[in-house]
This record gives structure tokens, sequence and C-alpha cells, in this order.
């Protein structure tokens, strides 16, 4: 195995050797077997020889093979051990990881959270931190972090480029307790970027909404669309449900005899389950929709298996409002019009799913629901136009 006698092997004699070693000079080795062509590096300390693989003559081309056998050999000058330090590198590469794996592995950790929750993390660290997928989580500095959150920031979406980076400063402080990353590094931090990051106008801290007399129009102009974000809006228009509430809606939730939508506590924003009381409008939506059931989902993406995202939701209800809605929008609609066509105030919050305490939280489960069932339907009739001069009639409390 002498190293004097240099490049011995040409392109064409890997191609035509028979199984056996080929030597090339300088501890490098062609090694033919069954027809299979690798390389080797081998090398001779105290007697004892040591192999190294250096991948398939097919992928490795020779000029490549030899680069790597003259940094062995360079090793073994300095008196290293090149398999020793080959396990070094590996160990030191196990350590590390992109972005993107710290990622999972933070989301993974959060599996407690609802499956809306898990989509929104997901979402930020995989969409909109997309840029920072292939970095090391160790060399991510400042600016890559500007990269991601500067551009949000500049499109107005001050609450979603706030919650973007507060999910990047999770990843590296993970990296950080993990050894991925040296300790005290972690760039993300709001202290840093509320220097650099505009004010939010005060305008932008409610959700925009649409006036109870636009919302008829604004409900037929969804049709237009054929997208499931449209279908998604339109469900939340006749049932005065949160976004997170209907887009991940299962067929499991709805009893169509009952004509009901349980919405699961874990859904939920007050995490107690709410009953919707469907209208004859809702129903005919879900019947369509249900004829062409694929999924568990009623309200499915591009993937399948997941639900149609929150981001297209809004765009498709920016866009039908002249960017005067949002999709959580529709619920302040729904309650302006319950306060002009009088509707009771229990009844109307509890149509919203919010927490009534004292005498009015007391009313039983059913009692609530047969209360707002004429109301669901009344506003489904004036959003299509059905009954848009109708008038409610108050549904007072029962009083003992």
């Amino acid at each position: 195995m002498t190293t004097r006698r240099l490049n011995q092997l040409t392109a064409r004699s890997v191609a035509a050797a028979k199984d056996g070693f080929h030597s090339d000079g300088g501890n490098l080795y062609l090694r033919v077997a069954k027809g299979r062509r690798s390389w080797v590096f081998r090398s001779v300390a105290k007697s004892k020889t040591t192999s190294i693989g250096l991948g398939s003559a097919n992928a490795v081309p020779l000029a490549k093979a030899r680069d790597e056998a003259k940094r062995l050999r360079g090793l073994i000058a300095e008196g290293k051990n090149p398999l020793v330090e080959r396990r070094r590198v590996e160990a030191e590469r196990e350590k590390q990881k992109t972005f993107a794996q710290a990622a999972d592995d933070v989301i993974k950790n959060r599996d407690a959270l609802t499956a809306s929750s898990l989509d929104s993390w997901r979402r930020s660290l995989h969409h909109d931190a997309k840029r920072l997928a292939k970095i090391n989580v160790a060399d991510i500095d400042i600016e890559h972090v500007k990269q991601v959150v500067m551009p949000i920031f500049a499109r107005g979406e001050h609450v979603s480029a706030k919650r973007t980076l507060g999910r990047i400063r999770t990843v590296l402080a993970y990296a950080i307790a993990n050894s991925l990353r040296s300790q005290g590094t972690n760039v993300a931090t709001w202290d840093v970027f509320k220097e650099i990051a505009p004010l939010r106008p005060k305008a932008d801290r409610r959700h925009r909404m649409i006036t109870w007399e636009d919302a008829p129009t604004v409900f037929a102009s969804l049709s237009d669309s054929e997208s499931m974000s449209a279908r998604c809006i339109e469900l939340i228009a006749l049932t005065a449900v949160r976004l997170t509430e209907a887009r991940a809606s299962k067929w499991s939730e709805f009893d169509f005899d009952a004509r009901e939508w349980t919405i699961p506590a874990s859904r939920m924003k007050a995490r107690v389950e709410h009953t919707v009381p469907l209208s004859d409008q809702a129903v005919d939506l879900l019947a369509k929709l249900k004829a062409h059931r694929a999924v568990p989902f009623v309200f499915f993406g591009q993937d399948t298996r997941r639900p149609v995202t929150s981001p297209a939701c809004w765009k498709l209800c920016v866009r039908v409002t002249d960017g005067r809605g949002s999709p959580h929008g529709w619920r302040a609609t729904f309650r302006s019009w319950c306060a002009e066509e009088g509707v009771d105030r229990e009844a109307a919050e509890s149509a919203l799913a919010h927490v009534i305490g004292g005498t009015e939280g007391s009313y039983n489960r059913a009692e609530m629901i047969k209360r707002r069932r004429p109301i669901m339907q009344a506003w489904a009739d004036y959003l299509t136009d059905k009954s848009a001069t109708s008038k409610v009639v108050p549904f007072k409390a029962k009083r003992g």
C-alpha cells in the first residue's frame, strides 16, 4: 500500500476493472465486488489496517475521491487517526439541526394544543419563516430573522409578525437549551425588534366588520367563488361562529336530524362545548358539501388531510368586502343586527358562545338552543334576502 506512486487509475480502467482491489496510489483503492465499484481509503498504523469507505464510484468521480484521499493523508501527517476524526465529525453533525428540524421538535412538544393551534404554529414556522428552513439553527442571526418578520410588519400584519417572531424565539430558545446554539444568543426578541418594528395603527386593533345593512349583498357575493374558503365564510356568516371553530369542523360534529352542530370544547375559546342550531340555509349549504364528502373535514385545503387555512379565509373575506370585513367581523355584524331587531341580550350573547353569568347563565342548554333557533333562522333569511324586511320578535327571558 505505497503512497509514492499516485494517479494510477483512469476513468476507463475504473469502468473496466474486475472484482478485487485496484490501487490508485496514495492509499486510495477501487474496490470491485460483483460489479459494484466503490472507493476505499486504506492506511496502516501500528500493524493495524484501517479502511474508510469514500462512496460509490458511480456517485463519486475519480478526481473527487483523490481529493478526499489527499485530505485523509493530511490528517495522518498531523498525527490524527482518520477514522476517529470521521466519527468525531459525524458526532458533531448529529448535534446540528436546521431551523426546520428544530421547529418540528418544538411543535411535537406542543401536542397538547388544539389542532387549530398546532396548525397555526406550523404555519408560522414552516410557511412564514420558510426562509430559515435550511439554515443551521446555530447560524441564525438577527438579519435572518429580520428577513422573515419585517416584510410581515410592512404588510401591516402586526399581530402575525409578532406571533411569528415569538415562535422563532421559542425555536432558538429550544436550540440553546439543547446545546444546538450558543447560550445567550437568542436574536428573535421583542426587546430588539420593538426598536425597528413600525407602530401598529390604532385602526387595526379591532376586527374589521361590515354593517348589518350591507351583509346580504356581501353574503351574495360569496357565491361567485367556488373555493372552500368561500363556503367556510358562508357558514361563519350563517352561524356567527369563530373562524377557528368553522374551518376545522368535521362531519362527525353535525346532527342533521336534530339540525344542530356541536362544536367540541377543545376548539372553543372558552373551552366549553357549544351547540349551534342550524338554519335551513346552513343545512342546505352543508348538504351540498356532504354530497361530495371525501375527507373528515367539512372545509379542506389543498392537502385534503388538513382543513382550509386561516389566511385563505381571511384573503377571501377581505376581497369580497373590499377590505372592510374579516371572518371574525361577521360575529359583530350579527350582534349589531340582533340589537337592531330587538333580540334579547341573553339569546344574542348565547348565540355568540359568550359566557353569561348570574341568572342569565342559569338557563339550561336545551331551553337556550330552543330560544336561539328562530333567531338564527331569521338571521339566515335576512342574509339570503328571503325576509330582509321582517322583524324578529324579541325572546325575553322567562322569569320563575
